[in-house]
């Protein structure tokens, strides 16, 4: 079981290691929709031997300030969808509270077993679809080829949307729907589904101390079919929200190091003002591809530094 109380003197080196880390975590973060507890959480616990219940409650509270940086960005940019974040927010912050009050009843190996079971498989589907991409990509022929395969591309781009995994459930019994429209495309999402899917997600992001990102965007990509800059945006949203509720409830238990809360307050908002600089000039394919490897190397991270050393 966890322990939750103590505060660790930290050497310069080692807040310099945290410090540059949170940078290209908050990077990273932002082009990918992702909070960062997903990286934070297995690196401090495994590398600099955190106790994970201070790391998840301080990972949570810090998680805020870089959310923020990414919304106000994705705002600008129409990035974020209000209607499906506001239709999943309810249930999985609701979620998110009991999982973080049932953190230190579940023994550390469990909770990172999860974690890196769940970004493998995450990231292996994320880089597959990625791959199907592009290979839709346009190469160059002549200007009469080169119109028949952008037609073909669109086609089939809104053929996948359509079938969606998680839009497929119309039911009469399933209703009431949401209509989420894009660009050249719409489809029809039934509440209960994302309810579902919400509380689900929230608890799990509850026991494990990240905000959800690493599951919210890729799972609204490949279940909701929305595009991955769109999926980024509105996870950095639905992120914010459930940082305040998930951190304020780690740090009225204690579990949370004023000194880590510091470094991670300020470094990963600046690495995420910086990756939401670059993220402007990425696109769709690249931003999917960068999310894949993220969890492809948590789940690294996990398995070498916690599982096999």
């Amino acid at each position: 079981m966890f322990t939750t109380s103590r505060v660790m003197v930290l050497s310069p080196t080692t807040l310099f290691l945290i410090s540059i880390i949170a940078l290209v975590v908050g990077i990273l973060s932002v082009i990918a929709g992702l909070g960062g507890g997903v990286f934070i959480v297995p690196i401090l616990t495994v590398l600099f031997k955190y106790e994970m219940p201070i790391v998840v409650g301080t990972t949570l509270a810090s998680t805020t300030f870089i959310s923020l940086v990414g919304v106000i960005g994705a705002r600008k940019r129409k990035e974020i969808d209000f209607k499906f974040a506001f239709a999943f927010l309810i249930p999985a912050t609701i979620s998110t509270f009991f999982g973080a009050l049932i953190t230190d009843m579940i023994p550390e190996i469990i909770l990172l077993s999860i974690l890196f079971s769940l970004a493998l498989l995450l990231s292996i589907r994320m880089l597959l679809e990625s791959r199907k991409k592009k290979k839709l990509g346009i190469k160059t022929y002549r200007r009469d080829k080169i119109q028949e395969l952008k037609k073909e591309k669109k086609e089939q781009e809104e053929h996948s949307h359509k079938i969606a995994f998680f839009a497929r459930f119309h039911y009469p019994w399933l209703r009431p729907f949401i209509t989420i429209k894009r660009d050249e495309y719409e489809f029809k999402i039934s509440i209960p589904v994302i309810i579902v899917f919400g509380l689900l997600i929230g608890f799990i992001t509850g026991l494990l101390g990240s905000s959800g990102g690493w599951l919210i965007s890729p799972l609204m990509i490949l279940g909701f079919g929305y595009t991955p800059i769109v999926a980024s945006g509105t996870s950095l949203f639905i992120i914010l929200i459930k940082a305040i509720v998930g951190g304020t409830t780690h740090v009225i238990q204690g579990h949370f190091d004023m000194i880590l809360f510091f470094v991670l307050s300020v470094f990963l908002p600046i690495g995420g003002f910086i990756g939401d600089l670059i993220k402007r000039r990425m696109k769709n394919r690249i931003v999917g591809l960068i999310l894949g490897f993220c969890l492809l190397g948590v789940s690294a991270v996990i398995l070498v530094f916690y599982f096999i050393l």
